[in-house]
């Protein structure tokens, strides 16, 4: 029972340092006396983030149809700094995101979410990424058409630059109006 509650103790303890809600200090001493080097210690400085939602509209070719749409794309930015390299990661989410048919004059929607992560050598670097959405057709669906599943999509691409030590710059994005499908 003694090391059932070691063990329960030394997890409890963990636990919010594993959660980040605690911050292993650079100089606290480890059980052979020399001194604790975490990844919060050291490099938590040197990390950045940044969150914009950027809105968007065009036209852009759908899978039946051209369809024009228009919404907003959620963008989070983190860097994480190490010795040796540059960790980008950028989230990229739809938020409410719909489309008229051109000739149908069907709502579509577009939803999802999509990542980006990639190691960088610690130097200055434009970084791009074109998420894949999904593209639902519009409903109802009304015999003879057939019940389709949604279809992956690409018509964004995100852009920003990220400095050697981490620094994100400006978030950009750009329409592509012309065949995104994946």
């Amino acid at each position: 029972m003694h090391r059932v509650l070691q063990r329960v103790a030394l997890v409890a303890g963990l636990l919010p340092v594993a959660l980040g809600l605690a911050v292993v200090p650079a100089t606290a001493a480890t059980p052979t006396g020399t001194p604790a080097v975490g990844r919060a210690a050291v490099a938590a400085d040197r990390d950045d983030f940044r969150h914009v939602q950027l809105p968007f509209s065009g036209t852009l070719v759908g899978v039946t149809e051209h369809i024009n749409v228009q919404g907003t794309l959620d963008v989070r930015v983190r860097t994480a700094v190490t010795n040796d390299s540059v960790n980008v990661h950028i989230l990229a989410r739809l938020i409410d995101t719909t489309g008229i048919g051109v000739t149908s004059g069907g709502t579509y929607r577009f939803v999802g979410a999509d990542t980006f992560f990639k190691e960088f050598p610690p130097q200055p670097v434009r970084v791009t990424f074109s998420p894949t959405f999904l593209e639902f057709p519009p409903t109802p669906i009304v015999p003879p058409n057939p019940v389709v599943p949604p279809t992956p999509i690409k018509f964004l691409t995100l852009s920003t630059s990220i400095g050697g030590d981490g620094a994100i710059g400006a978030v950009s994005l750009a329409f592509n109006g012309g065949d995104g499908t994946t």
